[in-house]
């Protein structure tokens, strides 16, 4: 009977802590719990952007990957604000010209934007409240070949 006045006092304080979830825990589940658009609202700042070209000037099994935040010949530092409305505007660092668009989610992890002429479509993924990433497959090279990987991470600054 002694062993047992012992034991569950152990057991009662390690059945409380398994069920303590870490802070880091809890700003992924935040974040699942949330509809991808209402995350969304607000302004995010683009914090990554890369283009990873396959087979440059056709040439198989060939890749160029280019940072185009750390390349000055690029102007790609930008916000975007997403909008209640579904419509965003787009701010390049260094311009007062706005560019505006519509958006919208398509089941859970696709993001369509929709400018004058373009119509971009990414996957998305929430890695916190505060942070998105971005990725399509386009043609970024002109090549006609559809191989090429745009990606890009945001951190919500409003």
């Amino acid at each position: 009977m002694k062993q047992f006045i012992y034991i569950l006092p152990a057991f009662l304080l390690l059945a409380l802590t398994a069920c303590n979830k870490d802070s880091s825990d809890n700003n992924a589940a935040d974040s699942d719990n949330i509809p991808m658009d209402s995350l969304l609202l607000g302004t995010w700042e683009a914090t990554q952007i890369e283009l990873e070209y396959n087979s440059v000037n056709n040439i198989a099994d060939s890749t160029l990957l280019v940072d185009m935040l750390a390349d000055t010949s690029f102007k790609a530092a930008h916000q975007v604000t997403y909008n209640n409305n579904d419509t965003y505007d787009l701010l390049f660092e260094g311009s007062d010209e706005t560019l505006m668009g519509i958006w919208n989610i398509n089941g859970d992890t696709t993001l369509i934007r929709m400018e004058d002429n373009a119509i971009y479509e990414y996957s998305i993924t929430a890695e916190k409240k505060n942070i998105i990433s971005l990725q399509a497959i386009e043609d970024l090279d002109g090549d006609l070949e559809i191989d090429d990987i745009y990606r890009a991470r945001y951190k919500k600054v409003q």
